[in-house]
């Protein structure tokens, strides 16, 4: 009591730290005392004694619990195709402190957003349960993957849109128990089945094995013992079949790495699992195998009550984790602790010596606190001799065991020791020192910190919350320790504090739970002894019980016929009291389970919105530096999901995006046809889960239930759509009951019921485990591919399967049919009017497979309708479905950018038109562009940044220096506003951004790409130019940025990166550097704010110059060493501008000692800089005077500058990276301005500026800095090239191309010729381009031609080849293999797509499109961001190709691989990969057509 506290606010000046006093304070009778909120020093004194203490800031905004609308949604599942229906119900809810209540009769927003896109909207109202419904299309344009379902920033759902293609079986690998060790033979079982629950007979089933070493996650994390790891390597590989359950068996030798120490390797089992039909799936199991095949768990930990020593649980298991059954000997052995058992030794702050020069009793006096050696350690403790022994046997399953036997002491320490053999003799011991305590007594154990121990693991409303605590270091006297209980209820920071005086180190503290405090309950302890502050923390729930619902069925069949009428009759009940019925609101869904087994897919789940419900544990935390630090407590709001087993709320599962495979729609078109024919389904979503177990629960069990009338199935299925139902809406009766009535869908497959029931007063329970499949007496199963393409042939395949023993024969058809006109196409695809085909299942579960050879001719219709139908007596099935046929001609685009100099003439010669012989090509037009003086696309670059209310100073400088530089240089040009302003009148094109144009040229409209975004920032950048203009608007807009540049800079002139944060010398800098720039310009900058940057920058530089003398004059350094760096040349490179603008110069002291320092280091140590810093330094020296040095600069740079005819000069560097040094564009702008002003040489500042031109052709230059710094190079010094308006003349072949209608400004035009109009001679293309400036421009030669006879492209700047390789296993690993007539792929084969990609400049904005034969099937379906190679790019799955969309494709040769796999048989025409720029369309490449042939063996 009565120390006193003064409060201060630190800040960081030039000359430290500057402490600014808040006030003070004085500690209450208890030690308490309460600071000012914004101190974050506090400095305490007592007597002659002080305590500074450095508090810090802590923010956590986002966990403090605040009321606010929220809305979760349910869906019918989480993957869908493209224009499928969406369904979706929400809860609308208000929630945050306190029970949530439903927000009924409130509009709710929602929008369906994918790639960041709105695609749709909705407005819906909720009913009296707060719910409301409805759908969106799933969209059919744009990039595939992630989209979500979102309200007005309170809820969202996430799902897939993917073109996937639904499996019809599954593979489940298992690591069964075995006693085996290192260098035994091991086994995989596995198990393959169709999801009607058919199993696969005959399936073959290809497998490589593959070890690795098995390192303890300690030591991954310690990066330990090198000697430990082992090369990957292939054990085995080989292949064997199904037998007639389906099941199989991997079994090979556990051979050890003998070059690796490892004791345990991972044998990881691959397999490939083909189908008769040819579909293919894959799976991997792990399987562990170590010297000892035997693991212990023992449930021991460091302190146990006597009552838990009664029943310690114990379980064996082999390696994987299956049960084993052992004897184990158990030892019990009394441990003599070298201190107090409640008065353990204190930590040190640092490690031990490695070798101790004190003895033990001078130690002891001096620290009597601390452990001289290893005392710390329980494994070095000595024995007493009292010993007890158990042998346990253990049948395989967990047990428990006593240890007690009454003969523990509480208090004490006791060794237990297990000790078991596996089945070879191998021994497993396990030692465990532990701390043993009696509950009912205090006090009870602790390891050196306060230990905490609620009297329950869960407490209920109108209990009573014991806590007990318990310091382990004794406070003799001088200390104090504070326990604080802090419930969900008290979020509004009403702590309850209990001080607790030294002579009582253990005590209690109760809180009566009162109704609202649902949640969790939170304890903390913190006192200070020895110089050290302690802190405990605990936790326990207090679970929302009257908030809990659970399911009952009540009639429920789990297996079905497709296309059967069913009715299901389920009960919601009250977990707290199960004979209550509930009236709620439910939705239930039924989707096909099949695509939860996707690739990379995630279970679908009706998630429990438990997080509605207050979760947040107010914690209190203490801060504690090292030594007698200061302790700062504070509320924090941490979310922490209940861990409660059995009926407690799990946590929040929302539908996760997935991995899928489809029915055979294309693109949606499919979908569309087949709703029309069979009309939707019932409408349904899903989210639920709960404890009951889905059961074939008889009917009589309700006696409510009326018996349901089975109806037969259609003899061919048609409805195969992937939702059953979606009941968003089912009201339950006053007793819980409800009906539900549906048609079951056609598809053979397995289903998954979800269910989620809330009440008005928001009770909430979900199921999530309902499990049904649909399957008949006689079954069949096509296998078609995802379309069909011209020219191809194949077999079409099938299975049919038949349940139970009775052998099954019959007559298996195949009709082909128009899709449009219902017309029989058998005889056209080389079929008999009557397909058929005889079988014989001879019964127990038997598959025959079936194949017709068809052939796809030239003029096929554009869908083809398959009906395969399978009859055996009076029973049968058929399946039926739409494929779209493709043609096998594809319109090819190729080009040739052309580049032209200021006055050159130049010719050009489409070489593939020149020289195509194909007679089957036809010509469809020939389009030739040309920009006259493309400069003004840079123009067009210009930015016009708006005020953002979070920007840091950076971006307030970098929007003020922009808008600033922009404006000057349109006042300097007055032309740029004449061509503006006519582009705005006549509706200019060049206001649209560049990948908005030529969209017929393109190998993809905007709308497919993930750039839709990227397009439509550009054209508002571009629209926004004409604001520079409005010099009012200017004025006003400058005038604020000065004022909040001034309200930003600190005291001492320097600028934070954030307000509130320390004053940062690279920030100053950059904003000093960049009004410099300004002034030399003429543009009117805040003088006085540069020049206190200016100070605060020198202050920086005088207190590192003064640290370098200080360091030199100890001998730690050499003063004329390099010490200059980046930060420093920046500052020289400001400061240089004084010279060239005297009333700039600062007056301070020391200048010129310091200036002539830093000069003389950038003089003498310019080779080691980089080509930014070089710039900097040629730049400063060359304006005080020392012309010696930049133009040795200079003339090092000519030699390390690259020049070509077309891109112009610029430096290659692999240093280019993330820092303001690094930049390419920024580097390139700055030697701009190094040779204009210290050569004057503009022929050699023209390389560099075309250089700069070529760029900004490919790339859209993303950064404000980079655009600003670009354009002032380009358009300031050198050449004028804005004043270059004559146009270009284009001869093409003998014609004079017309240039009518010019677009002013750039003068740029487009003609294009017509088919036939378009001859050999057109293929020459002379340019005569009359100006000063460079022009550019493009010939496009679009034909149609048979893709097996398209050649490879290679005529411009980005060239890309594609390979298909076998992946073939052996012993030594994967193998590639080419591929040829004499060697066909077999149906199963993995194939990897190799695709070599060359670019000899940066490009952004990169479309790669992999077309594939249709007998080949995509291993991934998933659309994700990828990186491979060094470059990263967006990769989508789409029916007819594979595309890759690469923001950003640098300088380099790369190869991009992905897989396939080979899933019909036949001969197939393969495509052509095609690769453009979408932003400079004339950079373009393909690869040659390719056949690819597929054989059943």
């Amino acid at each position: 009591e009565g120390v006193k506290a003064t409060y201060y606010k630190t800040e960081w000046k030039i000359n430290g730290l500057t402490e600014t006093k808040l006030g003070s304070g004085e500690s209450d009778h208890n030690g308490f005392i309460i600071p000012h909120g914004e101190a974050d020093l506090i400095i305490l004194a007592n007597g002659m004694d002080t305590l500074r203490c450095n508090q810090g800031r802590s923010y956590n905004y986002n966990s403090r619990p605040e009321m606010k609308p929220q809305t979760i949604f349910f869906l019918d599942r989480n993957i869908y195709r493209p224009t499928q229906t969406i369904h979706f119900k929400g809860l609308h809810v208000m929630a945050g402190v306190g029970a949530p209540t439903v927000l009924a009769g409130k509009d709710v927003n929602i929008r369906l957003v994918a790639g960041g896109q709105v695609k749709a909207t909705q407005t819906i109202a909720t009913n009296v349960y707060g719910t409301f419904e409805g759908s969106f299309i799933a969209p059919s344009s744009g990039p595939m993957g992630f989209m979500l379902i979102e309200s007005d920033g309170s809820g969202s759902a996430s799902f897939r849109v993917e073109e996937y293609k639904r499996p019809r079986f599954e593979v489940k690998l298992s690591v069964p128990a075995q006693n085996i060790k290192l260098g035994e033979r091991g086994l995989v079982a596995g198990v393959a089945t169709n999801f009607a629950g058919m199993p696969l007979l005959g399936a073959t089933v290809r497998f490589r094995v593959r070890r690795s070493a098995s390192i303890p996650w300690q030591w991954r994390f310690w990066g330990r013992s090198p000697s430990w790891s082992s090369t990957p390597a292939e054990v085995h590989s080989g292949e064997t079949v199904a037998d007639e359950q389906g099941t199989f068996q991997i079994v090979f030798d556990t051979v050890p790495d003998l070059d690796s120490q490892a004791s345990d390797f991972n044998f990881e089992v691959a397999v490939d699992v083909v189908d008769i039909t040819g579909e293919s799936h894959s799976s991997v199991a792990t399987m562990k195998v170590g010297t000892t095949s035997l693991v212990a768990n023992v449930g021991l930990s460091d302190t146990m009550s006597l009552g838990e020593m009664k029943s310690v649980p114990i379980e064996f298991s082999d390696l994987n984790g299956n049960p084993l059954a052992t004897t184990a000997d158990i030892t019990v052995e009394k441990v003599l602790c070298p201190y107090e058992p409640n008065r353990p030794f204190i930590n040190r702050y640092w490690g031990a010596p490695e070798r101790i020069v004190q003895d033990k009793k001078t130690f002891k006096k001096l620290l009597p606190h601390f452990a001289y050696t290893d005392e710390l350690e329980p494994s070095t403790w000595p024995l007493s001799g009292e010993k007890h022994s158990y042998r346990i046997k253990s049948n395989g399953s967990s047990t428990t065991v006593d240890i007690n036997k009454d003969t523990i002491q509480a208090g004490s320490f006791y060794r237990v020791t297990l000790e078991a053999r596996d089945s070879r003799g191998s021994l497993v011991r396990i030692h465990r020192v532990i701390q043993c305590y009696d509950t009912a007594a205090l006090p009870y154990p602790s390891s050196g910190t306060p230990s905490l121990r609620f009297t329950r693991d869960s407490f209920q409303v109108n209990q009573t919350a014991v806590v007990h605590f318990n310091a382990p270091i004794r406070f003799d006297g001088a200390a104090q320790a504070v326990l604080a209980v802090v419930s969900s209820a008290t979020t509004a920071g009403q702590l309850g504090w209990s001080n607790m005086i030294a002579e009582s180190p253990q005590g209690e503290r109760s809180v009566v739970i009162q109704t609202g405090d649902q949640g969790w309950i939170s304890a903390m302890c913190v006192y200070v002894a020895y110089n050290r502050v302690y802190t405990s923390t605990k936790q326990a729930p207090i679970p929302w019980a009257d908030k809990q619902l659970s399911f009952e069925y009540l009639s429920f069949r789990n297996v079905l016929e497709p296309g059967q009428k069913e009715e299901w009759r389920l009960r919601v009940k009250s977990t707290a009291d199960p004979s209550e019925g509930i009236a709620a609101e439910v939705v239930a869904s039924l989707y096909d389970a099949s695509l939860d087994t996707l690739k990379g897919n995630t279970e679908h789940t009706f998630g429990n919105p438990s997080y509605i419900f207050p979760q947040a544990a107010a914690s209190v935390s203490a801060n504690a530096g090292p030594g007698f630090g200061s302790t700062f407590s504070y509320i924090d709001y941490e979310r922490v999901m209940p861990q409660k087993s059995g009926e407690t709320f799990a946590g929040a599962h929302y539908p996760q995006l997935i991995n899928v495979a489809p029915n055979q729609d294309f693109g949606g078109m499919l979908e569309m046809m087949m709703m029309k024919r069979s009309g939707s389904a019932a409408e349904g979503a899903g989210v639920a889960a709960d404890t009951a177990q889905l059961l074939d629960v008889p009917e009589q069990q309700s006696g409510k239930a009326e018996p349901v009338t089975d109806t037969p199935a259609p003899m061919t299925r048609t409805n195969l759509q992937e939702t059953a139902f979606f009941l968003p809406t089912l009201r339950t009766e006053s007793d819980g009951t409800f009906v539900i009535s549906f048609t079951m869908g056609d598809a053979l497959t397995r289903w998954r019921l979800l269910a989620f029931a809330h009440t008005a007063d928001l009770k909430v329970g979900t199921l999530n485990d309902g499990s049904i499949i649909t399957q008949k007496t006689l079954m069949v199963t096509p296998n078609a591919p995802r379309f069909l393409r011209e020219g191809d042939t194949m077999s079409f395949t099938a299975k049919v399967s038949a349940l139970g023993n009775e052998p099954r024969a019959g007559i298996a058809t195949l009709e082909l049919i128009d899709g449009l006109t219902n017309e029989p196409l058998n005889a056209l695809f080389g079929l008999p009017p009557v397909a058929n085909i005889p079988f014989n299942c001879s019964g127990n579960g038997q598959s025959v497979s079936l194949s017709w050879p068809i052939e796809v001719p030239l003029g096929s219709p554009s869908l083809v309708t398959w009906r395969v139908v399978a009859k055996s007596g009076s029973i049968g099935d058929g399946e039926e479905s739409t494929l779209p046929v493709v043609s096998n001609k594809m319109l090819v685009t190729e080009s040739i950018p052309m580049t032209v100099r200021g006055g050159q003439n130049k010719t050009f010669t489409l070489r593939s038109l020149a020289g195509s012989t194909s007679t089957t090509l036809r010509s469809e037009s020939l389009t030739v562009e040309f920009t006259s003086n493309p400069v003004w696309y840079a123009v067009q670059a210009l930015p016009y940044l708006m005020d953002h209310p979070l920007e840091c100073s950076e971006q307030l400088f970098s929007r003020f220096y922009a808008n600033s530089l922009a404006s000057y240089i349109t006042r300097q040009l007055p032309v740029i506003q004449q061509v503006f302003a006519t582009w705005r009148e006549k509706g200019s094109d060049a206001m649209k951004s560049n990948l908005a144009k030529n969209e017929e040229l393109k190998s993809a409209v905007l709308q497919e790409t993930p750039w839709v975004m990227a397009a439509q920032s550009e054209e508002e950048q571009k629209r926004a130019i004409g604001l520079l203009w409005d010099l009012d608007r200017m004025a006003v807009e400058s005038e604020s940025a000065v004022n909040k540049l001034r309200e930003r800079q600190e005291s001492d002139g320097g600028f934070a990166w954030f307000p509130g944060g320390r004053g940062s010398w690279y920030i100053t800098q950059h904003i000093a550097m960049g009004m410099a720039h300004l002034i030399h310009l003429g543009v009117s900058v805040p003088l006085d704010v540069f020049s206190r940057a200016q100070e605060f920058s020198y202050l920086n530089i005088v207190a590192e110059y003064d640290r370098l003398v200080d360091l030199a004059s100890k001998g730690k350094i050499k003063f004329e060493d390099r010490h200059i760096g980046p930060i420093e040349l920046l500052f020289l490179y400001t400061e240089s501008f004084s010279v060239l603008h005297p009333t700039l110069q600062p007056k301070v002291p020391r200048r010129k000692e310091i200036m002539n320092y830093y000069q003389r280091q950038a003089a003498r140590y310019w080779q080691s800089f980089g080509l930014y810093e070089r710039g900097l330094a040629a730049l400063t020296l060359h304006r005080i005077g020392r012309h010696d040095v930049p133009e040795t600069i200079v003339r090092s740079l000519r030699e390390l500058s690259h020049a070509s005819e077309e891109m112009g000069t610029h430096w290659k560097s692999s240093n280019f990276g993330y820092h303001f040094y690094d930049a390419p564009i920024e580097t390139q702008a700055l030697l701009v301005e190094v040779f204009n002003e210290i050569t004057e040489d503009n022929s050699f500042v023209d390389e560099l500026r075309l250089w700069l031109l070529k760029n900004k052709q490919t790339n859209h230059w993303r950064t404000t800095k980079q655009t600003t710094e670009a354009i002032y190079a380009l358009l300031v010094g050198g050449t004028n090239w804005l004043e270059s308006t004559d146009l270009v003349t284009v001869s093409v072949g003998k014609n004079l191309m017309p240039v009518a209608g010019a677009e002013p400004g750039t003068g740029y035009v487009k003609h294009r010729y017509p088919a036939p109009e378009v001859t050999k001679e057109m293929a020459t293309i002379a340019v005569s381009n009359p100006n000063r400036a460079v022009a550019w421009g493009a010939a496009y030669w679009q034909y149609l031609e048979s893709l097996d006879k398209i050649k490879s492209f290679e005529e411009t700047p980005l060239q890309i080849k594609k390979e298909l390789k076998r992946v073939l296993v052996t012993e030594a690993g994967e193998v590639l293999m080419p591929l040829g007539d004499d060697k066909p792929l077999r149906i199963g084969d993995k194939v990897r797509v190799r695709i070599e990609i060359r670019v000899d400049r940066p490009m952004d904005f990169v479309h790669l499109k992999d077309m594939r034969a249709s007998g080949l099937e995509p291993v991934n379906v998933l659309s994700s961001y990828k990186w491979q190679d060094g470059l990263g790019f967006y990769e989508v799955t789409k029916d007819l190709a594979t595309h890759f969309f690469f923001d950003h494709l640098p300088e380099g040769t790369f190869v991009l691989e992905y897989s396939l796999v080979a899933s019909q048989v036949g001969s197939f025409s393969n495509g052509i990969t095609t690769m453009q720029c979408m932003y400079a369309p004339e950079y373009t490449s393909h690869s040659e057509g390719s056949r690819v042939k597929i054989t059943q063996k």
